[in-house]
């Protein structure tokens, strides 16, 4: 059965106006006037109604600065991600890739849908990287997690053991977590991109995902997240933080500001572990960004010799 373009074009109207109500919720001035002009005057109210609520919430807002994302020209670039998947995805769960409602789920429900979701990522051909993969890494920990660790995208290791960050970067998260007072599996660890991205003619050499291994990922991810509803997240390096937010800066820039993800979910951004292996001096200002998030969550890390 051939899709409905009708119902196509809902969902990604629906898309839209979510995304309008996140940058609202978030702070950014003159909503209407950033969009396309289609969306911008669907947004509008007709003259003779009540003003426009769109702006600033009047509440107080979090300390937390608005994700920082370039201007939208189209619906697609509006809903970030690529039309063809974020469809089908709608398609398949029955919700938009973008601006997708919270959900209140039990421990139960949850983990069999991101186990449903485990077996989409496993069977996904969105991109040609699932050409050159052994297996995905589509998350390791628990599901029910306060903390929430995301990274760009699995190494040699992960693309063998199907989880992410197993590798020596993942050895020194580990030690990360736990001088935080967490165990191994207190924590949900997750990467953006579900595939191990390589240099093409090298095998052997990593690189960063490229935008439209990030945009065929991106479905995948964000209803991750919008299973998991964490209370905190940590964005490890800067191609995740950016996937998340949408902020260009470098990750120097963006280490230890926090910001926000859709609109709600505090993001830290910091240092990823492999650049620590590489960098070992910088392992202190780590440290200093994860104390934030202790204090965010009201922990206090162990005192040593217990």
């Amino acid at each position: 059965m051939s899709p409905d373009p009708r119902r196509e074009l809902a969902e990604l109207v629906q898309a839209a106006r979510a995304h309008l109500e996140w940058l609202a919720d978030s702070g950014v001035e003159d909503v209407v006037g950033r969009m396309p002009a289609t969306i911008a005057a669907a947004r509008r109210p007709p003259a003779a109604g009540p003003p426009s609520v769109i702006g600033p919430a009047a509440e107080p807002r979090a300390p937390f600065e608005a994700p920082g994302a370039r201007e939208p020209s189209t619906i697609a670039d509006l809903i970030q991600v690529n039309p063809r998947v974020a469809a089908s995805h709608a398609r398949s769960t029955g919700v938009a890739a973008s601006g997708s409602p919270r959900i209140a789920l039990s421990g139960t429900e949850r983990r069999r849908q991101l186990e449903v979701l485990a077996a989409e990522v496993a069977a996904c051909t969105a991109c040609p990287l699932h050409q050159t993969r052994n297996r995905t890494a589509f998350a390791r920990g628990n599901p029910d997690a306060e903390l929430v660790f995301v990274g760009e995208g699995p190494g040699t290791q992960e693309d063998l053991q199907g989880e992410p960050f197993v590798g020596p970067a993942g050895q020194l998260l580990d030690k990360m977590i736990a001088a935080m007072g967490y165990e191994r599996d207190d924590v949900y660890i997750m990467n953006v991109v579900k595939c191990r991205p390589f240099e093409h003619g090298n095998p052997q050499k990593d690189r960063k995902p490229e935008p439209d291994e990030l945009a065929a990922c991106r479905p995948f991810f964000d209803r991750q997240l919008e299973l998991l509803e964490p209370k905190v997240m940590v964005a490890l390096g800067a191609t995740a933080v950016q996937a998340l937010t949408g902020a260009s800066a470098g990750i120097t820039r963006l280490r230890g500001t926090w910001r926000l993800y859709r609109g709600r979910i505090p993001l830290m951004p910091t240092f990823h572990p492999a650049y620590l292996l590489r960098s070992p001096e910088k392992k202190r200002d780590v440290w200093d960004d994860l104390q934030q998030v202790m204090q965010r969550l009201g922990r206090e890390a162990p005192k040593k010799g217990r």
